[in-house]
C-alpha cells in the first residue's frame, strides 16, 4: 500500500513526518526518497516506509494555490498506472478562513470528479474515488481525505501546534504569554505606535507563526540559531492528545480498518 500526503510547506512536512513515524511506526526511506516522483506542483517529497511493503510520501507544494494542481498530477499518474499507484491521497492545509476552506474543498472535488465517481466512506471522513486506469482499463479505488488545521476555527498549523503544546501544564503559561506578547506587538504595529524593522509582522502569515517562534525561543533560548524545523523535530508530537485528535482520521487507514 502506498499513500501520499500533500501539504503546503516545510513546517507541515516536518511535523507530519515526525508524527507518522512516531504514531504508526514509519521510518525515513532514503533510497525511495532519492527516487521519489518529480511533479511540477510538488516542491519536495520525503518517503517513509514500514514493514518493507507500505510507503508514505509526505510532499510539500510550496503553497495552498498548488494543492489542486498537485492532486490532478497524482491522479493522472494513477490513471496511467505505470508502476506507481497511490492507494490513498490526503490533503492537509491551513484553515485560513471558513470561506477559503469551502472554496478549496470545492476545487479539490472538481479535480476528483474528472477522474471518476465519488462515494462517502461509512463511519470515516474518507471518500472513495472509483477510477479507471489507462493501461488495463481496470477500475481501482483511491481513498481521499482533506483536513483543515485547526479543525474547528480559523488559523494555521502553527496555531494548532501551540494549542497542542499548551495542553501540557508545564507549557500552558508560556504558551499563553507568547500569544499575548505577539498580540501586543501586532497592535503597536497596526497603530504605528512604534518603529519596526521592515517586513516584521507585515503579513497575516508572519503574525500567525510568531507566537510559536516566541514559545520555542523562551523554552530553548540556547537554540536561537537553530532552524525552525530543528525545534519541530525535537518534540515528540505523537505524545500530544490534541495532535491525535487532529489526525485521527488516519487511524482507520494505517490500521487497516477502512472498509472495502
Amino acid at each position: 500500500m502506498t499513500g501520499i500526503i500533500l501539504c503546503e510547506g516545510l513546517t507541515d512536512q516536518v511535523l507530519l513526518s515526525k508524527y507518522f513515524c512516531g504514531r504508526f511506526g514509519f521510518a525515513f526511506d532514503l533510497k525511495s526518497t532519492q527516487k521519489a516522483i518529480k511533479l511540477d506542483a510538488v516542491e519536495e517529497s520525503s518517503v517513509y516506509s514500514r514493514k518493507r511493503a507500505e510507503f508514505l510520501y509526505v510532499s510539500q507544494t510550496g503553497g495552498k494555490s498548488n494543492l489542486s494542481r498537485a492532486l490532478a498530477d497524482i491522479l493522472e499518474m494513477n490513471r496511467l498506472d505505470a508502476g506507481l499507484f497511490f492507494d490513498y491521497i490526503a490533503v492537509i492545509t491551513d484553515r485560513d478562513s471558513d470561506k477559503e476552506a469551502a472554496d478549496l474543498t470545492e476545487e479539490l472535488q472538481k479535480v476528483l470528479k474528472n477522474y471518476g465517481s465519488m462515494e462517502n466512506e461509512q463511519s470515516s471522513d474518507w471518500y472513495t474515488l472509483n477510477m479507471e486506469t489507462k493501461g488495463f482499463q481496470e477500475k481501482k479505488k483511491v481513498r481521499f481525505l482533506t483536513i483543515f488545521i485547526p479543525l474547528d476555527h480559523p488559523g494555521a498549523l502553527e496555531t494548532f501546534l501551540l494549542d497542542s503544546l499548551s495542553k501540557k501544564k508545564e507549557n500552558q503559561y508560556i504558551a499563553q504569554e507568547s500569544v499575548k506578547f505577539v498580540d501586543s506587538l501586532n497592535r503597536a504595529h497596526e497603530d504605528k505606535e512604534e518603529a519596526f524593522p521592515q517586513g516584521v509582522l507585515s503579513s497575516r502569515r508572519l503574525r500567525i507563526k510568531a507566537p510559536l517562534a516566541v514559545f520555542f525561543g523562551v523554552t530553548n533560548p540556547e537554540g536561537t540559531f537553530k532552524r525552525f524545523e530543528d525545534f519541530l523535530n525535537a518534540v515528540d508530537w505523537a505524545s500530544y492528545e490534541k495532535i491525535h485528535q487532529g489526525f485521527q482520521s488516519f487511524d482507520c487507514v494505517m490500521n487497516g480498518k477502512i472498509e472495502e
